[in-house]
């Protein structure tokens, strides 16, 4: 399942996606991506405490304002371990900050800005206009 920002016009924001996590019909997902639903702090929070879906494999937080200071309440929520790839992308996320995910996730693949996929650009002398 799929809500990118421009799926209907209106962001989730942490209400929506607190619903959207507590939801009983959504319990047998698989992936779920919530691209730019503008979480940021206590919508990232409250989704990570609401969450409960065992079956949950990949879950895609890109875009979404979320700071590294709201990753305590994704690493108390035991459902978090059952993740294969959780991607905090285009949000305020370093590898660093991610200790205490990582302690109680160590199965678990996360991608930030800083860790997948770098890129690094070099000029050489025969490219210069």
């Amino acid at each position: 399942m799929s809500y990118g920002a421009d799926a209907a016009g209106t962001p989730l924001r942490g209400p929506g996606a607190v619903a959207l996590a507590e939801s009983p019909y959504l319990r047998g997902l698989t992936e779920l991506d919530l691209y730019g639903q503008e979480l940021r702090k206590r919508g990232a929070q409250a989704f990570a405490a609401a969450y409960a879906w065992p079956r949950l494999k990949r879950l895609g937080l890109c875009g979404n304002g979320i700071p590294a200071s709201a990753i305590p309440a994704f690493a108390a929520n035991p459902y978090m371990r059952s993740l294969s790839v959780l991607d905090f992308r285009s949000n305020d996320i370093r590898a660093e900050d991610l200790g205490p995910l990582r302690e109680a996730c160590p199965n678990t693949r996360f991608l930030t800005d800083d860790t997948d996929h770098p890129v690094r650009l070099v000029l050489l002398p025969e490219d210069e206009p």
